[in-house]
């Protein structure tokens, strides 16, 4: 069952070599690509890709809400995952926990994670995110790049 998604929020103290500009506050595109899958818990596979909307805080902000849209023959299912930033708030390593649900037509699921990430700035508006995600008897490893396309309300 395909289905995945990661992020990362920026903010708070860190030393002058960690220290991301960060991106704007607002809503994101999403582009994410799975570059590896192992365990048996799995919900994604090595290669698979989604496009989703990110809904991202800015530099003080301290959660982030990723939604991806599912839709094959039978399924219509909506991924959100909300992740915390536990760990490296304000630099470009941040890790931390996430809850992840999917809802709708054909299946649903809802699980507790770790994250840990990597953060490459573009400019104010976009940025890549390289991130490793574990939860039940999964690990997966991400490449994300979001790009802004409205400002925070």
């Amino acid at each position: 069952m395909p289905i995945v998604l990661a992020a990362l929020v920026l903010g708070g103290t860190a030393t002058a070599d960690e220290r991301a500009a960060a991106p704007k506050s607002g809503t994101y595109a999403a582009d994410v690509f799975v570059q590896s899958a192992s365990g048996g818990g799995c919900l994604d596979s090595a290669g698979s890709y989604y496009a989703g909307v990110v809904n991202y805080g800015g530099l003080g902000g301290a959660l982030i809400g990723i939604r991806v849209p599912l839709a094959s023959s039978g399924l219509g299912v909506v991924s959100l995952q909300a992740l915390k930033i536990t760990k490296g708030v304000g630099t470009t390593s941040p890790s931390g926990t996430f809850a992840w649900k999917g809802a709708g037509v054909g299946t649903n699921w809802s699980l507790n994670g770790t994250f840990s990430g990597t953060i490459t700035e573009v400019d104010g508006f976009s940025f890549v995110a390289q991130v490793s995600e574990s939860y039940p008897n999964c690990s997966e490893s991400l490449m994300i790049v979001l790009m802004r396309v409205a400002a925070a309300e």
